[in-house]
């Protein structure tokens, strides 16, 4: 497909009041800096895509004077198009909207609207937008008309433009380039490489934390080591066995034992008579804690009644309170309807002769029969209102005496509760457990003056051989410890080293697969080539889309000139890609040394202080 431009015709657009381009084939348009080279092209795009050559859609059109935007003035831009022999003509027109509020004799600003016409019929702007989007995309438009559009997308999109045009290589097509990536596929699995590179690169910084920790740990479990190698473990619990049979043996005294084995009987006997004194206290209060149970049930069915009942007192209440207000707002309303007189004008606005009597009755007819619909609606609103207000009053009075009533039963339910709680004598003889009390007193008596024999320093001694036994078990486990973190961090380093291993091996697949895509992409432009990564100091890929152009960067070094140039040889491949020749905007033509030779329509914008005024030759 072939876009050639026809004519462009602007009418206060930025500045330009009346213009006319007719381009023909090829042309060049030669101004002064502000003269309106770079208009013509924000309109060609305004009128297209709602936007100006940088992209933006709130930018300034009106024309303006001493500063100030001239008001009720036509903004139109009309372009004639040349589309594989067949003419098509767009045009856009903005204008002001100003609208006359009731009641004032000025029209005020109100806002914009825009009009859309397509070989002069007018249609709406969906049906505009629909018939430019079925011509060529507005992506696709501006990477054929501006040679600056490609290099100013973000990297990721110019390399993703990149591999839409000239192919991806597949993953095994660079596998097979290199031997040494023949172990990859089983490294990958069913994981895409770079999701592969995500988990590695997870578990080496978990597998990193670790190592880093184990060596302070190995360290400070070796600083918490005792020296046990003067102790002997079974000197030691021969030597504990000797003391506990000491010990056991000054313990062993019949008496005492008599005593506590008697004492343990009455405890015994005294948990009996107690279990027995509950028992009959249970039955005796059985059939009164059933009665209070019921009550005090009872009770909470009315005290919940009772919070029911506010609550719906005070919606109600809420309701009437609502319903006055509205009814107060409404007799305002209904005063305000009966002030008004019928404005009826009995001239005529155009020629100001006085209007026939008949039209002049009709129009007060018309008000006097709106005013008593409208107080007739006032006054239905209002009657409603008063009529739920009585019948919210009314059940409101009702709930209220349910509630006294309520109220009185919730009363007398507490006072049967509180009388029925008074402690009742339970038929039970206590002499039994005041007699083995205080025969358990006195054992206890005769144990206090019975005195034991002192076996602390046996017991002591036995307390410091204990502890050290405890040390060398500890000294054992923390050794064993240590053994486990040194085993830990080689399997760890092992670990690392693996997955050092297979990220090496995915940057090396990434950088066989970047040159591969270098190679591919740089033979598809004859000027242009393009970088696609970046060796980082560490050895790792950083992925990057970077234009070069004899090894310059684009944005590093490149003039506005050779920017154009490479720009032009871009265009060139994707008007091949596309299989689409638009028309081509070369602004700051006057910084090439050389013509371009391209295959399609330009309109070239040359800065030259000679022209205050634009000068186009075909």
């Amino acid at each position: 497909m072939e876009i050639k431009l026809k004519s462009l015709r602007l009418e206060n657009f930025k500045g330009i009041r009346k213009f006319t381009l007719e381009p023909g084939g090829k042309c060049l348009i030669r101004g002064a800096n502000g003269s309106g080279k770079t208009t013509l092209m924000d309109a060609f795009l305004w009128l297209l895509f709602n936007k100006d050559s940088e992209g933006k859609a709130d930018f300034a059109i009106k024309t303006l004077k001493n500063g100030q935007e001239i008001p009720n003035l036509e903004h139109s831009v009309e372009e004639v198009f040349d589309i594989d022999g067949q003419v098509l003509t767009l045009k856009k027109v903005l204008k002001e909207k100003y609208t006359k509020k009731r009641g004032s004799s000025q029209s005020d600003f109100t806002g914009h609207t825009t009009d859309y016409y397509i070989d002069g019929v007018p249609i709406t702007q969906r049906e505009y937008q629909d018939r430019v989007q079925s011509i060529i995309n507005e992506e696709t438009f501006k990477l054929l008309t501006s040679p600056m559009y490609f290099n100013s997308l973000h990297w990721e999109k110019r390399r993703a433009l990149l591999l839409e045009v000239c192919g991806d290589i597949s993953d095994s097509d660079v596998i097979a380039s290199d031997k040494a990536l023949a172990s990859l596929p089983e490294l990958l699995g069913n994981r895409l490489i770079e999701n592969q590179k995500k988990v590695i690169t997870s578990k080496r910084k978990e597998i990193n934390d670790r190592l880093k920790e184990i060596p302070s740990r190995i360290d400070e479990l070796d600083k918490s080591l005792t020296d046990v190698s003067e102790y002997d473990v079974e000197s030691i619990h021969a030597e504990i066995k000797r003391l506990d049979d000491a010990i056991q043996a000054m313990k062993d005294d019949r008496q005492s034992s008599l005593l506590r084995k008697q004492k343990a009987e009455l405890q015994a006997k005294l948990s009996e008579l107690e279990m027995e004194k509950s028992r009959a206290y249970r039955e005796a209060t059985k059939v009164i804690d059933d009665k209070i149970g019921t009550l005090e049930k009872e009770l909470r069915v009315k005290q919940a009644y009772t919070e029911d009942s506010l609550n719906v007192l005070a919606k109600k209440e809420s309701t009437i309170k609502r319903n006055e207000e509205q009814m107060a707002r409404l007799r305002m309303e209904y005063a305000e309807v009966v002030s008004k007189n019928a404005d009826v004008v009995d001239t005529c606005p155009t020629c100001k002769q006085s209007l026939p009597k008949d039209q002049v009755q009709e129009a007060i007819k018309k008000h006097n029969e709106n005013q008593a619909y409208v107080l007739n609606d006032i006054n239905f609103n209002g009657k409603t209102l008063k009529i739920e207000n009585e019948r919210l009053a009314a059940e409101i009075e009702e709930i209220t005496k349910k509630g006294i009533d309520n109220d009185v039963a919730i009363q007398d339910l507490k006072a049967q509760i509180e009388l029925k709680s008074i402690p009742i004598n339970v038929p039970f003889d206590t002499g039994k457990i005041d007699k083995t009390k205080a025969e358990i007193q006195a054992i206890e008596k005769q144990i206090t003056e019975n005195v034991p024999p002192d076996t602390s320093p046996l017991e002591e001694l036995r307390s410091i051989l204990r502890i050290r036994l405890a040390t060398i078990d500890a000294s054992k486990r923390t050794r064993i410890r240590i053994e486990e973190l040194s085993a830990e961090e080689k399997k760890l380093a092992a670990d690392y080293e693996e997955l050092e291993r297979q990220i090496s091996l995915m940057d090396k697949f990434t950088v066989a697969k970047v040159d591969l895509l270098e190679s591919k992409i740089n033979s598809k432009f004859p000027l242009a080539r393009f970088k696609l990564f970046n060796v980082l100091i560490n050895g790792g890929i950083d992925e990057t889309c970077e234009t070069l152009y004899h090894g310059t960067p684009y944005n590093g070094g490149l003039s506005t000139g050779e920017q154009i140039v490479i720009g032009c040889d871009i265009i060139s491949t994707l008007q091949e890609y596309y299989n689409v020749k638009a028309v081509l905007w070369l602004d700051h033509k006057e910084s090439l040394t050389s013509e371009l030779d391209m295959d399609c329509q330009t309109i070239s914008l040359i800065a030259d202080k000679k022209f205050n005024e634009l000068v186009i030759e075909n």
